[in-house]
């Protein structure tokens, strides 16, 4: 809720699409690296708020964008924009397995 409050993040029409849950597990969708960066600061207030930790170990960042997927592949995106929660950096995976989904 915080983050659909934050106006910040992907929308379907009027409908915020920028978080996606189940249970315990969390995807963010961000249009760009500054609303990525935005939604990450959301996330560390809410957790420092209610005394929340996220599992580091489980926790990456992956990188899709369609008109730059060339270029993208030839550096290392996390040197680009590396982002970071709780003050730690994010791994960059080029794909992510989780229940089952790849």
């Amino acid at each position: 809720m915080h983050l659909s409050l934050s106006g910040i993040g992907c929308y379907i029409g009027l409908n915020f699409c920028g978080a996606l849950a189940y249970a315990n597990d969390i995807v963010l969708i961000a249009p760009t690296v500054s609303a990525m960066c935005k939604m990450l600061s959301v996330c560390e207030t809410f957790t420092a708020r209610f005394d929340i930790q996220f599992n580091m170990q489980k926790s990456k960042c992956m990188m899709v964008s369609v008109r730059k997927w060339r270029s993208l592949r030839s550096i290392k995106v996390s040197d680009v924009c590396p982002f970071y929660l709780d003050g730690k950096p994010l791994e960059f995976v080029e794909s992510y397995s989780r229940l089952g989904h790849i």
